[in-house]
């Protein structure tokens, strides 16, 4: 909700947790007096403004009414530059009637709302329950005609805000955008530290935690899409905040292109946040009557420590981003064959890896990259529309039929946004391609951008992606974007708008989601670039899945998912079960512990399933029996990271479905420790009075991994690595040690799930867990 006290210009901003307060100053500033945990409403608000009430040496008086009123000490929502604020400023405008720059923005009016405003042409938070309000605070500039509007959406039961920001240009000349943040805010407290994420490829959404100091610090995303390099995503906390207790904030932005996230901790001890679009090779020209809108951010505040803080992130992605039909709908298990046969394939291949994901108990079969005609490898066929009538005679219309009358759905890959220059559409439109005058282009996976700002280019694409998914018949499409920009130009803008080409991009790329979000809202898409490289909330919006990462392997995927767990649910990662060794790391790791680790995701196969041994096949078929017994809890429960004490080597999760009578819990170790202490996983999120079942998921060992240490559990002698040591190691299902405890809610809270010891090297018995190298274990937990 959201009360307002007009005799004190007093805004309350309240969410079930949370409150948000600004009030405009006696000289007309929009100023935040707090933002923490809940307040109950009152009159005496104004006492918030804990301010300087004395002369400041070396700052400057915002006016001679009163030199003890200085911006550079106090928390504003929008910051600008040249009336003495020396922070990093969140916008700056330059006025071309006379070249000048300093603005000077004060409160003119405000409007509530039970709907929210539209941004239009971007992604935003849609759907506001009863209870949810939205506030309007309309800002003007003192002497030249530029208005704010200032749009804050309270979502009270998943404890986020919103926030954006508009320009509007109410005078006769151009006003240049030079910066424009989506939300400024300002904390009274300088002890903070920062988390986010970085990355690269095949290691994206690596958390970085560490304290802010006096100064500025930044990270965003020159690259033109959001990029690995950084997420555009940021958690302040208090030092000794952890999973379960302690405060802090979490920022994110829906954008999917250039984004800057600014702190900065002022010599008066306040920090400064600021997130939206990057300012790098950026200026927005702004006629009479023409309006600017920010990118949408996203707010939370927990005093419950980051696990709740992810919980209020997940929650309003899962109900307020993710595109309705598929909030919570099923997703299916896929086998997609990327991995399986890369650009080497023909009919009677996918139809074979078909056949076989059909008897395994897959839904969903994916045709990856390869099936445009001339695509035999990356450096050419892409942009042509037309099927490889090679590989595919009868085109997609006959492998998609023959796919479904398998009884599976039909998927398709596409990367609408690029073009080989060994194609049909740069043959016939080299002037779409995003190519800088007179350089010979850099590329990147031998493909070149096409130029997204041109509207002849997105009518194009949706034409060609139009037909081909009716043609097609598809069900599902992964849309991948394999290279950053570089080169940067567009032919269809002219000179004085190249510098807004990168936002220019994601608006094309956003009106062409938008249309075919429209035309085919049934169809499932998923976001992909290279993997994680393009992992936001603004292609969340359209596409309520993501390709994570490139990196199938089972070990690296958990540093990976846990990261990216800071923002996003589960059923926004998806997470196959690939091939051995791993394709990205040569590495070993048991296809139970990658099937584990693909469970906090949305499952899938990505590995060539005719060459199973029937040992695989056999373990396959009991791991899709088992996530689809509990896929509505896997993809839709809230997810918890749980602290293991002096588990450096290992990690812990788990999925709670609402009333807290059933989750599931899972155990990842990475190398396997000499003579290992005993470990425990601490339940905190159940109900306490509750008797509740552990038990651990049925899972089998491949005898390969003991060698003539199996002779022991055996009646005859079998001769590592012989003949019928694999003959036995492919047929033979060895089960891992089962754990069943009873226990209840306050003892899992405050002992936890006490498991067995790891094998030490002395004995081999049923009170020994036989866990080893990246290995894993699932716990299902009933409340009785």
């Amino acid at each position: 909700m959201i009360a307002v006290n007009n005799d004190e210009q007093i805004f309350h901003l309240q969410t079930l947790n949370s409150s948000y307060v600004v009030q405009v100053s006696d000289a007309g500033h929009l100023l935040n007096l707090y933002y923490g945990q809940r307040l109950e409403h009152r009159d005496n608000l104004s006492i918030l403004d804990h301010s300087y009430q004395v002369k400041l040496g070396s700052t400057t008086a915002y006016s001679s009414e009163d030199e003890r009123y200085c911006l550079e000490t106090r928390k504003q929502e929008v910051s600008t530059s040249g009336k003495g604020d020396y922070r990093e400023s969140s916008l700056h405008l330059i006025y071309t009637d006379d070249g000048s720059s300093t603005s000077d923005f004060v409160f003119d009016r405000y409007e509530l709302n039970s709907n929210k405003p539209c941004l239009d042409g971007l992604p935003q938070t849609h759907s506001p329950a009863d209870g949810d309000q939205s506030l309007t605070i309309v800002l003007r500039e003192k002497i030249k005609p530029v208005e704010l509007h200032l749009h804050y959406t309270c979502f009270v039961q998943q404890d986020v805000i919103c926030r954006s920001m508009e320009i509007i240009n109410l005078g006769s000349t151009p006003v240049v955008v030079d910066k424009a943040c989506s939300m400024n805010l300002d904390l009274s407290s300088p002890a903070f530290d920062a988390l986010h994420l970085t990355g690269k490829w095949i290691a994206e959404g690596q958390l970085q935690r560490h304290a802010l100091y006096k100064g500025v610090f930044s990270i965003g995303s020159n690259r033109g899409v959001s990029s690995a390099t950084h997420n555009p995503f940021m958690a302040l906390a208090k030092p000794d905040c952890g999973e379960m207790t302690g405060d802090c904030y979490g920022f994110s932005l829906i954008y999917s292109g250039n984004h800057k996230i600014t702190t900065e901790v002022s010599p008066y001890d306040q920090t400064r946040i600021m997130l939206g679009i990057s300012d790098f090779d950026f200026r927005w020209s702004l006629a009479e009557g023409e309006r600017f809108t920010c990118p949408e951010a996203v707010m939370t505040f927990s005093h419950q420590g980051l696990g709740k803080m992810s919980n209020n992130f997940h929650r309003i992605i899962k109900t307020h981003l993710i595109p309705q039909p598929w909030q919570n709908k099923a997703r299916p298990i896929q086998a997609n064959n990327w991995e399986a046969t890369y650009f080497n394939f023909d009919e009677g291949k996918l139809m074979k890896l078909a056949r076989k994901a059909k008897d395994l108990g897959v839904e969903l079969f994916v045709l990856d990259d390869g099936w445009f005609s001339n695509r035999n490898d990356e450096t050419s066929g892409l942009g042509n529309y037309v099927e490889d009538k090679k590989k595919l005679p009868g085109g997609l219309a006959r492998i998609s039929r023959k796919i479904r009358q398998q009884g599976l759905q039909f998927g398709l890959w596409v990367e609408p946004e690029m073009v080989s220059e060994d194609s049909d559409l740069f043959r016939q439109h080299p002037e779409w391609a995003v190519i800088s005058p007179k350089r010979k282009p850099s590329l990147g996976r031998r493909q070149l951008l096409l130029d997204m700002s041109n509207p002849e280019v997105i009518d194009y694409l949706y034409q060609q992606l139009a037909d081909v998914f009716r043609r097609a018949e598809v069900s599902y499409v992964k849309w991948d974007h394999n290279r950053n920009f570089s080169d940067v130009y567009s032919n269809h803008l002219p000179p004085d708008q190249q510098s807004g080409f990168y936002h220019r991009y994601v608006l094309g790329l956003y009106r062409l989601l938008f249309k075919l979000k429209e035309a085919f809202g049934e169809v499932l898409f998923e976001n992909c670039s290279s993997g994680g490289n393009r992992f936001d909330l603004g292609m969340t919006f359209f596409m309520p899945q993501t390709w994570t990462s490139d990196n199938t392997d089972a070990y690296e995927r958990v540093a990976i998912q846990q990261g990216f767990s800071l923002l996003y649910p589960q059923c926004c990662m998806s997470a196959h079960v690939s091939g051995h060794p791993s394709h990205q790391m040569l590495r070993h790791t048991p296809i139970e512990s990658r099937f584990n680790v693909s469970c906090f995701g949305l499952s899938g196969y990505q590995l060539d399933l005719t060459r199973l041994t029937t040992f695989e096949e056999k373990v396959i078929m009991k791991q899709i029996r088992f996530y689809k017994q509990h896929r509505t809890l896997l993809q839709q429960g809230d997810f918890y990271r749980l602290a293991i004490d002096g588990g450096n080597q290992q990690t812990a999760w788990i999925v709670v479905n609402d009333d807290k009578t059933e989750a599931v819990a899972g155990f990842f170790q990475g190398l396997q420790q000499a003579n290992p202490t005993l470990k425990i996983l601490k339940l905190p999120m159940l109900n306490t009075d509750g008797l509740y079942q552990v038990t651990s998921r049925e899972q089998f060992h491949n005898i390969r991994q003991f060698g003539d240490l199996v002779n022991e559990e055996l009646p005859l002698n079998i001769k590592d690595r012989g003949i019928l040591h694999g003959i036995v190691a492919n047929r033979v299902l060895h089960p891992s040690n089962n754990e069943t405890y009873t226990l209840y809610g306050d003892q899992l809270q405050h002992l936890g799930i006490p498991l067995k010891s790891q094998f030490t090297g002395t004995e081999m018995s049923e009170q020994v867990s036989h866990i080893g190298d990246f290995g894993t274990r699932l716990f299902h937990i009933r409340q009785l």
